[in-house]
């Protein structure tokens, strides 16, 4: 299993690709994808996860918790199937006052050939 984490700094009514440039933004394999996501207290915005062109969270909000998440309590997207190449994309829209802190993990496991 590959994970990747991070935090990022939003301005206020901007949209921002979280983890562009991370070593896994492009899927490596066939596999699932599992996001865990919180905000800090000013973090109130809308999140929208896609894989390649497919949406796989529509625009959500997330958990303000100011730390990065915990497993099971933080996941927003349980289990999602990516297929090698795709782009994954981690769309935060700020909402709140000021700038907000984003704190992000997804954990990435390849598929079981049969």
């Amino acid at each position: 299993m590959d994970v990747a984490q991070g935090l990022t700094s939003v301005v206020t009514a901007t949209e921002l690709i979280v983890n562009a440039g991370n070593l896994f933004e492009t899927m490596p394999y066939n596999g699932q994808m599992r996001l865990l996501v919180t905000g800090d207290a000013t973090g109130a915005g809308m999140l929208t996860v896609y894989a390649g062109s497919r949406v796989i969270m529509p625009s959500s909000r997330v958990s303000l918790a100011a730390r990065f998440p915990i497993d099971p309590d933080d996941v927003l997207v349980p289990s999602a199937n990516v297929r090698a190449g795709e782009k994954i994309a981690i769309a935060f829209r700020a909402g709140g006052a000021g700038t907000s802190v984003l704190y992000w993990r997804y954990l990435l496991r390849r598929a079981m050939m049969r």
